[in-house]
């Protein structure tokens, strides 16, 4: 004879010699599906938590990489420029010492 723990798939089982009842297997399956749904709605915060994670980690990202683009583009400018006064200095002629 089948054990309602073998019929209900949980820990809860007659008296030895029993039978389970209709109301007992009714009962473990409504705690197999209680189970169930809370392992869902633990999976589904999990799943919420993720994405609130990764959302703000990309934005962070997203700032930190612009804020890193200017940068460059700042010293790319500075760069320019004192390019642009070395080669000015090069051309100009040195002064005359003639008194």
């Amino acid at each position: 004879m089948a054990t309602l723990k073998e019929l209900s798939k949980v820990q809860y089982a007659p008296k030895a010699g029993e039978q389970a009842t209709l109301e007992q297997l009714n009962f473990g399956a409504l705690q197999r599906i209680a189970d169930a749904s809370e392992k869902m709605a633990a999976d589904r915060i999990k799943l919420e938590n993720d994405l609130k994670f990764y959302k703000e980690n990309y934005r962070l990202i997203v700032e930190e990489n612009n804020r890193l683009l200017k940068s460059i583009t700042g010293y790319k400018s500075w760069h320019t420029r004192l390019n642009n006064k070395i080669k000015a200095l090069k051309n100009e002629k040195p002064a005359s010492n003639k008194i």
